[in-house]
């Protein structure tokens, strides 16, 4: 039997022209089939988004990757183009290569780097379109018909707390490990909340399914690293 969760994540690591190797494969949609054949079988377990700008990826961000870039974000140059280039940068790097979000100088190099290497053969509405698709799923049917304000595509909190802190303290109140952050989306993360919240309190790390997709976007996240790295060795990089 196939998994559908491990079909969806296989068929974008072959769109970003990765080669899973077959024990990959059958490994991934094992895991997937103890997610969505659970008997607490929630719908949290769907893959982040993935948005395309040429052959590079835009993901959406875990919890942890969105508050650290709530955090970087305050601490950079106040204007357009440069949040418009580190956001795009910090969809695509990876959440164990960033930075200290406190480090700015550091950000900064990478993000110039990036838009030398990559955006600079993209125009904004095109950059503008694939992070407002990987951030908040909206899909525009041509470039043409895709002019959100600038502002909407993201914006840094007012608050002292941003939303994804917001999230994570509700989270840990409810009994999930802290460690959820570096595998959940906030929209995972908000169903996993509403999970707990209708298991009256249960300890949440003892509920299977939760366990279960946690293991499956672990393995995910380790094989994916691992065939960026098999790509940029074959293609000369390292």
């Amino acid at each position: 039997m196939t998994s559908k969760l491990a079909k969806q994540q296989i068929e974008q690591w072959w769109k970003e022209g990765l080669k899973p190797a077959f024990e990959d494969i059958i490994k991934l949609n094992a895991l997937g089939l103890k997610v969505e054949r659970g008997s607490e079988a929630y719908n949290f377990a769907a893959c982040p988004r993935v948005a395309f700008l040429g052959d590079w990826t835009l993901f959406e961000p875990t919890v942890g990757k969105r508050i650290w870039m709530d955090t970087a974000k305050q601490l950079l140059r106040d204007d357009y183009q440069t949040h418009l280039y580190f956001t795009a940068w910090a969809l695509n790097c990876p959440d164990a290569e960033l930075p200290k979000a406190t480090n700015t100088a550091d950000i900064m190099n990478e993000v110039k780097e990036f838009a030398q290497k990559v955006l600079i053969d993209f125009t904004e509405t095109q950059m503008l379109a694939a992070i407002d698709y990987a951030l908040n799923g909206r899909e525009p049917t041509t470039d043409e018909d895709f002019s959100p304000e600038k502002n909407e595509v993201y914006e840094v909190p007012d608050e002292v707390m941003s939303n994804a802190k917001q999230l994570l303290c509700e989270a840990l109140l409810n009994g999930i490990d802290a460690d959820v952050k570096n595998y959940a989306t906030i929209p995972q993360l908000e169903r996993m909340i509403i999970v707990a919240a209708l298991n009256k309190g249960a300890d949440i790390l003892k509920n299977e399914h939760t366990q279960d997709a946690a293991r499956f976007y672990a393995c995910a996240g380790t094989i994916h690293k691992r065939l960026i790295d098999e790509k940029e060795k074959e293609n000369g990089k390292v």
